[in-house]
């Protein structure tokens, strides 16, 4: 009956401090390990954002441009980029806002919009979206510029 009393006293004590240290070392080794790994997941998620932003700001524009038949709007006229360039948020009256939908992000600024050599046709865009250089084509390309 001894035997009995001693297991289940030892039971109610707990866990010891060797069980203790033990776990709490490979709890830390654990965590040590996968702080560098979810950052880096971290830029990856944040790359991945820019660059879908930016294909549909790329679209957004194109539509934009559709519909004024681009006949309005060639690199020389830089009416467009004044209205279009620095943050889009800023901006009182942004002519791509329709064409949006509230899926931009606040932190979103045009470099610059790319044409065809003959400056027919619309191509795409560079910008910056959370500091992140991207650069999106129509063509369905897009890239991450200066990672």
């Amino acid at each position: 009956m001894t035997e009995k009393r001693t297991s289940s006293a030892r039971a109610l004590l707990g866990f010891t401090l060797a069980e203790l240290l033990i776990v709490t070392g490979i709890v830390s080794i654990l965590v040590a390990v996968s702080i560098p790994i979810m950052s880096g997941q971290v830029q990856k998620a944040k790359e991945v954002r820019a660059k879908a932003e930016a294909r549909i700001l790329c679209m957004a524009l194109w539509m934009y441009l559709h519909d004024l038949d681009e006949q309005d709007i060639h690199p020389e006229s830089w009416e467009l980029m004044m209205d279009l360039g620095g943050s889009f948020r800023d901006l009182g009256e942004n002519p791509l806002e329709n064409y949006l939908d509230g899926e931009i992000s606040e932190d979103v600024s045009i470099y610059s919009v790319y044409y065809s050599d003959t400056l027919e046709s619309y191509e795409g865009i560079l910008c910056e979206i959370g500091g992140i250089e991207v650069e999106a084509l129509i063509s369905g390309k897009t890239e991450i510029v200066n990672p």
